[in-house]
């Protein structure tokens, strides 16, 4: 559970919290509360991996202001290009 959270404390490091901040080659994953972006589960995730998810959503949220919306799933043709 500890490596789980570092983990997710080292992604919220690296996403820029501002749009502003994104430089040409980065992904900018929210700009003025809203984001392309989705944050994909696999098809049966775990308690944990769903805890992380939420996590990582709430984080999102309170850096960008744009709720990325969580979605379930190992198809291809359904996941869209824009996936954390």
């Amino acid at each position: 559970m500890r490596k789980l959270l570092v983990g997710l404390a080292l992604i919220l490091v690296v996403v820029p919290a501002r749009a502003a901040l994104a430089q040409p080659g980065e992904r900018l994953i929210a700009d003025r509360g809203r984001s392309e972006y989705i944050i994909r589960l696999c098809k049966s995730p775990t308690l944990t991996e769903e805890y992380a998810a939420r996590e990582l959503q709430r984080y999102l949220a309170e850096i960008t202001g744009a709720n990325l919306f969580m979605r379930e799933g190992t198809y291809l043709a359904t996941i869209p290009k824009k996936t954390i």
